[in-house]
């Protein structure tokens, strides 16, 4: 989320998109995704491993569990994926923070086949900006690769193909 705001922000990444992905609905945060993935080349069918931080979890699970794409593997972090279950035969890790608020917004967890990994963020206490922060869940990410519980983790090393980065800006058009 990039933007707080509700009620027809230009940013389709804010609090309205939140709430309608959590509900279950579609959102313009999820119609700007599903664009960069069609301009970046991807298609129906393509093999994809989705990677999402908050609001980007919930739309890599959705996406994940589409059945549109090939799912090769799911990482979410810090992500209120309650409601979201995962079932697909794919590997799939959800790693959170203990002091984060935001994961739990997604309500009553589903059962669930993602192997769920949690931590304190190591913010100070009442920091709920910092426990929810990218930069905290990279370091929470590192610490778990150098782990012992590494070897109990989804092997997403089958996927054999290759990475081509992109970057997209999305904006929504607001009525005057």
């Amino acid at each position: 989320t990039s933007d707080w705001g509700i009620g027809h922000t230009s940013n389709p990444f804010d609090l309205e998109s939140n709430i309608a992905l959590v509900a279950g609905m579609s959102s313009a945060s999820w119609v700007a995704v599903e664009m960069a993935l069609k301009r970046s080349g991807v298609r129906e069918g393509d093999r994809v491993t989705f990677v999402g931080h908050s609001q980007g979890g919930v739309i890599a699970a959705r996406l994940a569990e589409s059945g549109r794409y090939t799912t090769t593997g799911l990482i979410t972090v810090g992500a209120p994926l309650g409601g979201i279950p995962v079932h697909g035969d794919y590997p799939a890790v959800s790693i959170s923070h203990t002091d984060d608020v935001v994961p739990p917004l997604g309500g009553r967890v589903e059962p669930t086949h993602a192997v769920g990994v949690s931590r304190h963020s190591g913010a100070a206490i009442g920091d709920l900006a910092d426990a929810h922060s990218l930069e905290r869940y990279v370091a929470t990410a590192g610490e778990l690769e150098r782990s012992p519980a590494k070897s109990h983790l989804p092997d997403f090393r089958g996927g054999g193909g290759s990475a081509r980065p992109s970057y997209f800006r999305a904006t929504r058009t607001v009525d005057p």
